[in-house]
């Protein structure tokens, strides 16, 4: 599946926060330099450009697909890795909200396995319950 227009906003908030970190840390240091100017200006920009790839490699780095035994995932920045769990191994899921993602109605999913902990993050809450009525689905079949 795609990311929505929803993960596109919490990653956007996400880059407005690292912005005015990363421009209070270059106002900060100007302070103590001469050109501070040239400084607070080349923080501005390099602030900027930090934000814009840490949204375009988030949002672009991250996939899910489920089906009627299984749940696979991608992610990666530079190496892509997908990763496929069967609905069988699963021994709990967690969902875990932060308050942007409430706004958002956006939510993340760890699954637990007896070989290691996935983190699926974020889905909107449509994606959620699709997937969390496959595993159930799964579950009833197989019991």
């Amino acid at each position: 599946m795609k990311a929505s227009k929803k993960v596109l906003w919490l990653y956007l908030a996400r880059c407005v926060i690292i912005f005015v970190l990363l421009l209070s840390a270059a106002g900060f240091a100007s302070a103590f330099l001469p050109f501070s100017f040239l400084f607070v200006l080349f923080g501005v920009f390099a602030a900027f450009f930090v934000s814009v790839l840490y949204l375009f490699w988030r949002f672009k780095s991250f996939g899910i697909c489920f089906d009627k035994e299984s749940v696979a995932f991608t992610r990666g920045v530079f190496f892509r890795k997908q990763t496929r769990v069967k609905y069988r191994n699963i021994s709990s899921l967690v969902t875990l909200k932060t308050p942007i993602m409430i706004l958002l109605n956006l939510c993340s999913v760890s699954i637990r396995t007896q070989g290691g902990k996935f983190l699926i993050f974020p889905l909107d809450t449509r994606t959620l319950e699709a997937f969390l009525s496959e595993v159930n689905n799964f579950r009833e079949g197989k019991m």
